[in-house]
């Protein structure tokens, strides 16, 4: 399952709030719309689901709803959301199902602009053909934001290196 810890600057938990009951959905990768409203998404270790779950919080973290099966497919596989700066919603995620055989040979990025609902793939930063003989896997996606305003894109690239990527939001609307 899956909880939202709050802690002090030195480290102290101050509480600690379970995002719904699910037993399934673990690593959440929050966006925060405002002080009261955000959006978890959630990989699901269930292997019939194979799609990324999502829950709302409208209080500030301290109740959420129940989980929501999104559009989206993964194979149990880590996400990553963010807000653009014009407060478009982002996700980096494996878009393949456990049933692809390889299931994390893809890393894709995809766009939301009702609060998650619904979903756009625009782009891959990795993509690999069934044809190659090697097994290719593309993890744990993290994002960050610049003071400059470029994103940053980390992730697993074949478990023997972190790859970063970076643009701006001109590249982002460019996909849109």
């Amino acid at each position: 399952f899956s909880e939202l810890i709050r802690v002090t600057l030195d480290g102290k938990v101050v509480n600690k709030y379970r995002i719904s009951s699910g037993v399934n959905t673990i690593q959440p990768s929050l966006v925060v719309n405002d002080a009261r409203h955000a959006v978890a998404y959630l990989r699901d270790t269930d292997m019939e689901t194979q799609k990324v779950m999502r829950a709302v919080t409208k209080d500030g973290g301290l109740h959420w709803s129940q989980y929501q099966v999104t559009q989206l497919d993964n194979p149990n596989a880590a996400v990553f959301a963010f807000k653009d700066l014009a407060g478009k919603s982002w996700m980096v995620y494996n878009d393949t199902t456990q049933d692809d055989g390889y299931p994390r040979r893809q890393l894709a990025l995809a766009y939301s602009t009702d609060d998650g609902n619904s979903w756009k793939r625009v782009h891959y930063f990795e993509k690999t053909s069934h044809d190659i003989e090697e097994v290719t896997r593309f993890s744990y996606p993290w994002v960050t934001k610049g003071i400059n305003g470029e994103f940053n894109v980390f992730y697993t690239w074949n478990r023997k290196l972190i790859k970063h990527i970076h643009f701006n939001q001109a590249w982002l609307e460019e996909k849109v």
